[in-house]
C-alpha cells in the first residue's frame, strides 16, 4: 500500500461517506490521483510508477492509502491461493476426523455386540446434577460419566433380575430407583453404533452371557 496526502482542507462529508472502504480512483499524473472529485497527492517517499488514466484502489481510513491495479490483482490472486490452500487443509482435516469418528463408532458397535446381552438394550448414562448446571454440557454428563447398559426389556437369568427400563449394573432398588437415564428418540442401532459401554460393572455382569446358549439371542 502506498500513502497519499490529502489537501489541507478536506470536506468531512466526503471522508465520512467513503470511510472504511476501498474505492476506485483515477491517476491524473505521476504524482496525483483523484477520488470522487478530490485530488490526492502521492507521498514523496513512495516509489511507484503511475500512468495517467489508470485505475488505482484507494482505501479511506485513518490514513489514505492506495494500490495500483496490478498490485491489487496480485494481492487478490495471493488471497485466492491462500483461501484454496486453507480450504484443502480444512477438507483434509474433516476427512481425517470423519474417518476417526467412523472407526470409533465401528469399534463401539463391535464391542457392544460382543456383550451378547439376551434382551434389547442400549448404551446410556446415569444423569448427574452437575451435568445439568449452567457451565456443564447440559445433557446430564460430567467428565467421570460412563456408558452403562440400559435394559429396554425385563431381564431374568437365575438370581439376576432387572425390570425395564433399568441399568444392568444396579437393581431397581439401587440407584435405578429414580428415572435418571437419558431419554432420546434415537433408535437402538444408532446408540450401539455411537457409544461404547464403559461401565466396568455392566461389562463384568455381561460376561455371564459369553456362553454358547446366549450367543444367538437378540
Amino acid at each position: 500500500m502506498h500513502e497519499l496526502i490529502s489537501p489541507t482542507i478536506i470536506n468531512p462529508f466526503w471522508h465520512n461517506a467513503l470511510a472504511g472502504g476501498t474505492h476506485e480512483g483515477k491517476v491524473l499524473d505521476s504524482e496525483t490521483v483523484e477520488l470522487h472529485g478530490v485530488v490526492l497527492k502521492v507521498a514523496t517517499w513512495e516509489k511507484v510508477t503511475l500512468v495517467p488514466g489508470d485505475l488505482v484502489y484507494i482505501h479511506v481510513g485513518g490514513d489514505l492509502t492506495f494500490m495500483t491495479k496490478e498490485e491489487k490483482e496480485k494481492r487478490d490472486e495471493e488471497k485466492r491461493i491462500s483461501a484454496e490452500r486453507l480450504a484443502r487443509i480444512r477438507k483434509r482435516w474433516r476427512e481425517i476426523e470423519e474417518k476417526k469418528e467412523s472407526e470409533h463408532k465401528q469399534r463401539a458397535k463391535e464391542f457392544n455386540e460382543s456383550l451378547n446381552i439376551p434382551v434389547n438394550w442400549r448404551p446410556d448414562i446415569k444423569m448427574v446434577m452437575s451435568g445439568l448446571s449452567e457451565n456443564s454440557m447440559g445433557n446430564g454428563m460430567n467428565r467421570r460419566s460412563v456408558y452403562h447398559v440400559l435394559l429396554l426389556d425385563d431381564l431374568k437369568d437365575g438370581r439376576l433380575k432387572r425390570s425395564s427400563p433399568s441399568f444392568l449394573c444396579t437393581s431397581k432398588n439401587g440407584s435405578n430407583g429414580n428415572k435418571n437415564w437419558n431419554i432420546y428418540e434415537e433408535d437402538y442401532d444408532r446408540w450401539t453404533m455411537e457409544h461404547k459401554v464403559t461401565c466396568k460393572q455392566c461389562i463384568k455382569i455381561a460376561k455371564r452371557w459369553e456362553k454358547d446358549e446366549y450367543r444367538n439371542l437378540s
